[in-house]
């Protein structure tokens, strides 16, 4: 949902802020289009989903940089590249008691769902290289 927020942020920075944005995804969530929005919201870890809104956007800076130093390609960081990039950067350096592997896992899902096996494997290999470079484990 954070890539989401982040994306359509982009878009709206004017007419919106974030929280704004989060707070109609939020209420608008939709895993099944065949039931209610409602039914949904009790799944969303707002706290966490928060966290890592604010890391991401307090930091987008160095998180750029970050991505930069290990992206060689600029057309493989498209706008909805780079926004999965941000978040799961923000995930690695700011929530170490994730593992590593489960962010790059949910990441790359998310990548894959938009992308061909090339793109989300970009997005692989990006973000093993910046949890090596943060993490241990």
């Amino acid at each position: 949902m954070a890539v989401q927020i982040f994306y359509e942020y982009h878009f709206n920075k004017e007419e919106n802020n974030l929280e704004k944005i989060r707070d109609h995804l939020i209420e608008n969530y939709v895993i099944d289009p065949t039931k209610n929005p409602t039914s949904f919201r009790d799944k969303i870890d707002i706290n966490f989903l928060d966290k890592i809104l604010g890391n991401t956007k307090f930091d987008q800076e160095k998180i750029d940089q970050e991505i930069e130093f290990f992206c060689k390609k600029d057309s493989e960081t498209d706008l909805l590249v780079r926004q999965i990039l941000r978040c799961a950067t923000a995930e690695l350096k700011y929530f170490d008691e994730v593992p590593a592997s489960v962010v790059i896992d949910e990441y790359v899902d998310i990548a894959s769902s938009f992308f061909d096996k090339a793109k989300s494997g970009f997005v692989n290999a990006t973000l093993d290289s910046l949890a090596k470079s943060f993490r241990q484990n």
